[in-house]
C-alpha cells in the first residue's frame, strides 16, 4: 500500500522527526500529509 492510499483511510496523523512528535494531522488527505512532511525539512 503506498502512502498516499494510507493517508485516505486514516482519521489522525503524527509527524515525527528525529523520534520527536513534531506535528499532528486531524483526517489528513494525502495533500496535506505530502505538505506536511514537505514543511519539515523547511
Amino acid at each position: 500500500m503506498d502512502s498516499s492510499l494510507a493517508a485516505s483511510y486514516t482519521d489522525h496523523g503524527v509527524l515525527l522527526a528525529d523520534g520527536r512528535i513534531v506535528g499532528h494531522l486531524r483526517r489528513p488527505t494525502p495533500d496535506a500529509v505530502v505538505s506536511a512532511l514537505a514543511n519539515l525539512g523547511a
